[in-house]
Parts: structure tokens; sequence; C-alpha cells
């Protein structure tokens, strides 16, 4: 009976609000089936006024993409609506609404349809009648609700696209409260794990360097590393035997596939090469974040670049013009930049200082300091990916609610309108008590002071892990 119901749905979490218990038992029973194992499931037989707890439960790692309501017995039209109401405070334009009523009511239907629900089921209904109302919709859906994919790629090496990858994953997770992964393709280098201070599993990590391997996205899984419960990093330990054994590349088109199945934003690391598979997933992702620098090593072969991505695409990339102002340094004036690449730039000046302080605290610049000028710099590349943020921040209460907490949390720990405060506070208050641990140094890194007694949370040393060194001749 079930055969027909063969496609698995994406990672998503389902919500249903039941006013009966053979409509919980058959929505359960339908969230047992196998093509729902990436579902995370919140049933409950509740009212609406339940409604925000069951959304923050089933939310905690994966976007809300179903929500199943089904309607009290007896309740009138306007009541039905007045609720669906409230629901849809807590829904975004990718949540999919499916209506469980008591009455075959045409014209309640046609209404319900009219307002954006994705289907209308008269109870009774079974496990079977949940789960093909549902493959129904997300098979009508098709690409367009595919997660977008944003290439970042780095005129030459050292150019800075690593730190603009970590930064804009950072920010999408956190303040657009996207589903992100981080994708680090730079193998055997890549500085992405370091960059969050993360040590990938080896013998997992290695299908990275057979991705055609990664059959679906239950290996996929495997290969995650949660860094917070919306920020996922896919990175692989450093290994030179299996990169020398490196050949095939073609697996790289199905793994870009299976991350915009699974998540909302994918920023893929990639590497400075050029080979068949990079230059398809240029051609295919949804935007390409261009880094630069403003000097003879980084502007003829961004022009390079950009010349091979306009027979590519048919959009132009962002340009993000990294280590402005570097000191003893011999470089172009911006202007002399824009006018050599024909496109306007977005400019992260060079401060050494506090990329470094995140660079020894895996963490984010955006994360350590949200109010640095550079975190400002990413806000603005995050604009032109997803758009400006009063546009996009209109998810519902849940979301805008996790967004100004976020927020708090990041004043909590200082910036720059509030870097002397700080800094003072620091001093003063011996006893620690009201004050971030972080203070000490967002006040050091904000004022440009340096201060001995600061000391990062782990050393370097501590976080790489030990290698015994074995010559040939052993």
């Amino acid at each position: 009976m079930l055969a027909a119901v063969s496609t698995p749905f994406s990672r998503m979490a389902l919500v249903a609000l039941c006013q009966s218990a053979g409509v919980r038992t058959a929505v359960t029973d339908a969230c047992a089936h196998p093509t729902m194992a990436r579902v995370r499931p919140s049933v409950a037989v509740a009212g609406v006024d339940r409604f925000e707890h069951l959304v923050t439960e089933a939310t905690a790692s994966c976007r809300l993409g179903i929500v199943i309501y089904e309607t009290p017995m007896g309740a009138t039209r306007d009541q039905i609506m007045s609720e669906l109401r409230q629901v849809a405070e807590f829904c975004d334009e990718t949540t999919n609404v499916f209506v469980v009523g008591h009455e075959n009511d045409v014209l309640l239907y046609k209404t319900l349809l009219e307002e954006g629900v994705a289907d209308y089921l008269v109870a009774p209904v079974t496990q079977q009648d949940i789960l093909k109302s549902l493959s129904n919709r997300f098979a009508t859906q098709g690409q367009d609700e595919a997660g977008s994919l944003f290439a970042v790629v780095g005129a030459r090496g050292g150019a800075g696209a690593t730190t603009v990858a970590t930064n804009l994953a950072w920010l999408l997770a956190t303040e657009r409260q996207h589903n992100t992964c981080l994708l680090d393709l730079d193998l055997p280098f890549g500085g992405v794990a370091t960059a969050f201070d993360c040590t990938p599993d080896p013998e997992i990590s290695s299908l990275l360097y057979t991705p055609e391997r990664i059959a679906d996205a239950e290996m996929l899984d495997r290969l995650v590393v949660r860094k917070t419960e919306r920020l996922a990093l896919i990175c692989a330990a450093p290994d030179l035997e299996r990169a020398r054994r490196r050949t095939r590349m073609e697996g790289q088109n199905h793994l870009s596939s299976l991350l915009r199945a699974e998540f909302q934003s994918s920023v893929v690391d990639l590497p400075l090469e050029w080979n068949k598979a990079c230059e398809e997933l240029l051609e295919n992702a949804t935007k390409v974040v261009l880094v630069t620098t403003p000097d003879f090593a980084g502007i003829p072969h961004a022009q390079v670049l950009l010349r091979h991505l306009a027979e590519l695409r048919t959009d132009a990339p962002i340009v993000v013009l990294n280590q402005v102002g570097t000191r003893d340094k011999d470089e172009w004036p911006v202007s002399e930049v824009k006018r050599a690449l024909g496109l306007p730039v977005i400019e992260i000046a060079a401060e050494m200082k506090a990329f470094s302080a995140g660079a020894v605290q895996g963490r984010p610049l955006s994360d350590l300091v949200p109010s640095h000028a550079a975190a400002k710099a990413f806000r603005r590349v995050v604009d032109e990916l997803v758009g400006p943020q009063d546009v996009v921040a209109s998810a519902g209460l849940v979301q805008r609610a996790r967004a100004a907490i976020s927020t708090m949390l990041r004043s909590s720990r200082g910036g720059d309108e509030a870097k002397n405060e700080v800094a003072k506070s620091a001093t003063a208050k011996s006893d620690g008590a009201g004050t971030s641990a972080d203070a000490p140094a967002v006040a050091q890194i904000a004022s440009g002071e340096e201060d001995a007694g600061v000391r990062p949370r782990s050393s370097i040393l501590e976080r790489l892990p030990f290698i015994g060194l074995k010559h040939k001749s052993q």
C-alpha cells in the first residue's frame, strides 16, 4: 500500500496539533515510515496555545517544514481561520501547512487553499493518507524548494577566502536563522576546521576525498560536525596519501545536490585549483563570492576569473576586496581596483590583530566582535546573497525572538560603541560578576591595546593534535 511513497523527505521539523487520538496515531505512524527518517516530529494532542512550545522543541536543529493542524470538533469556519492565523505567526515561506478537518466543506477547502494551505484532509485519516498528501505536496514543489549554494573562491593564495566563507556561514546561521552548512573543499589543507576549533574524524571525513561514495543524505549526515543548532561543518582531516590518490572529481556535483536538498543555505570554500568539478560548481552555484587583495598578486588573477565567470554565468560575482590597508605594502587604490575589475567591491580592512584573536580562539570575527567594521562588511555580503535583513526577517515570532536574544548576547560581549565601558568594568569588577567571560578579550581587540593578562581560551598548541613523526628509514 505504501510502495508508491518512496522518495525520502529531506531534513525538516514537523509539528502536529491534534485534537483526537485517531489523527495523532495516523501522524505518528506516518512519521515512523522509513521515508520520514530525516523528519524531526513533534506530535501532541493540544491547542494552538502550545504551538510555540512545540515549534521551539522541534526546530532546535532544522527548519520548520511541515505543520499538521487538526480542527477542533464542531469549530466554525471563523474559529478555524483565527487559529490558523495564530499558527502562521510561527511559519515562514518554506513551511507547508496541512489541515485535517471533520467536515467535507468545499467552501472551507477553497478558502484554505486560497490562504496558502497545502492540503485539506477529512478525518478519519490513516498513515497512508498523511504520507500521500505530504508526498504529493513536496513532489509538486520540485526544485523551487532547493536550498541556496554560495561558492567562495579566492583569486590567489592567502586572499582570505576561508575567512570570508566562515564569517558568511556564521552570519547566515546565527543572524538570518538559516539551516546552514559550510563545506571545505580545500583538501587536504583546508582551514575551516581550525577556524571553528573542531577536529574532523579521520575515517569518516575520508569520504570527502572520494565524494562519489557519498551516496545519499544518510551518508552526508555522517560527515556533518554540528557547531551550533543551525550551523553544520563538513571538512576533512588532512590526509596526504588520500589526496595523492584522489583523481576522480565527478562526485562533487552529487554532493552539491545533497547539500541543497538538506540545507537552506550552503557555503562552499573552494580550493585554489582549477578543474572541471570546480568549474561546474561555480557555474551552478546560486551566487559566487570572489575574494581578492588590492595588489599585483590578486587583481590580475581576479580579472582572469571574472572573464571566465562571465562565460559561465549570467550574473556577476560579489567581489570582496580583502586586506585593504596592509602596513608596509604597495597597494592599488580602491578606485583603481574598481576600474580594473569593472565591478563594485566590498572592502575589508587589514585588521590583523582582530582576525588573529578570532583564529586563536577558534571563532569567526563576526562572533567574537559583532560590531567590528569587518563584521559589518561581512553583513553587507550576506545582504547581497540573501537580501536585506528587514526583508527576510519576517519568519514569525519564534525566529524574531531568537534573533533578538542572539543580538542581546552579542551586545553583552561588547563592541566598538561600548569598548571603554567594557575595559573599565573588566578592571573594576574584579569578582567577575555581571561581565561576560569574553569582555577583556573583546575590549582588547576593540581598543587595540595590549593586555598581557588576557589569554585565549586554549593555546594553539593545545588545539593541534599530536603527530608522531616516523622517518621512512624506520
